[in-house]
């Protein structure tokens, strides 16, 4: 138990303390410093009060046994690899006050199965839920004005998403290698639709771009080996090089 009289964990204040199992933080604490436990790989369960206001980038990074029982935080932002490789995590409510989810915050979390993201994110940076390979599901709240590159890449199990309706660019890789999405719907006026976006997305059959894009990168399509139907809008301007490289099934 940390002391009622602790308002902030330093930076590394328990890296690698292997045999660690249970934190209990009292409502008295405000920060965790940057890799305050990082590789604390026998850290079963934490809870998060909201008293907490910051907590710095990569805190919880190689937790592989966390659990979060709480996260209750008054945070504006989840900072930068903050669960990195987080193995056991399964589900992450994401507090109503974070606005933005900085790069690779989850990345690796193989046993996340789902992420409630709340209306006030407005930004998710490259790779956040990259390599979540057991995330099925995930609904992008239309507050989103901004996806990253790569979010979801190598989400294996993700079957289906919705892009906001704020958000004009898909960025590089944003699936790619995504085998079991089926679906993707746009909700939004894109413009572009950036390099490898969808790549490997073995298991689309068909996609509607929207009459709005003007670009399609290089490779967005590429080994989309299921994909047999497809509708390009007359808006389009330009198609890079093996945009549709090796989609065996189109005719």
């Amino acid at each position: 138990t940390i002391p009622s009289s602790v308002t902030s964990i330093g930076k590394g204040a328990f890296n690698s303390c292997y045999s660690l199992n249970t934190v209990t933080i009292l409502s008295s604490l405000i920060s965790i410093g940057e890799s305050a436990f990082v590789q604390c790989g026998n850290l079963v369960n934490i809870s998060l009060p909201s008293s907490i206001v910051l907590i710095e980038d990569s805190a919880f990074r190689n937790c592989s046994s966390l659990n979060i029982n709480q996260f209750d935080c008054s945070l504006s932002l989840i900072q930068k690899n903050l669960f990195l490789h987080c193995d056991s995590l399964t589900k992450i409510s994401i507090p109503n006050s974070v606005k933005r989810i900085e790069e690779y915050a989850f990345q690796r979390c193989s046993s996340l199965k789902e992420i409630l993201i709340p209306p006030s994110v407005v930004q998710i940076d490259k790779y956040a839920f990259s390599q979540c390979s057991s995330l099925v599901n995930i609904s992008l709240p239309s507050s989103i004005k901004f996806i990253g590159d790569h979010l979801f890449w190598k989400c294996t199990s993700l079957t289906q998403i919705s892009i906001p309706p704020l958000v004009l660019t898909i960025e590089n890789g944003l699936f790619s290698e995504c085998y079991s999405i089926n679906k993707i719907e746009f909700t939004s006026p894109i413009r572009l639709i950036k390099g490898f976006a969808f790549q490997g997305c073995s298991s689309l059959t068909k996609i509607d771009i929207p009459s709005s894009v003007t670009s399609i990168g290089e490779g967005a399509f590429g080994k989309c080996t299921a994909l047999t139907e497809l509708s390009l809008p007359s808006s389009l301007t330009s198609i890079e090089k093996k945009t549709f490289l090796k989609c065996s099934s189109l005719t």
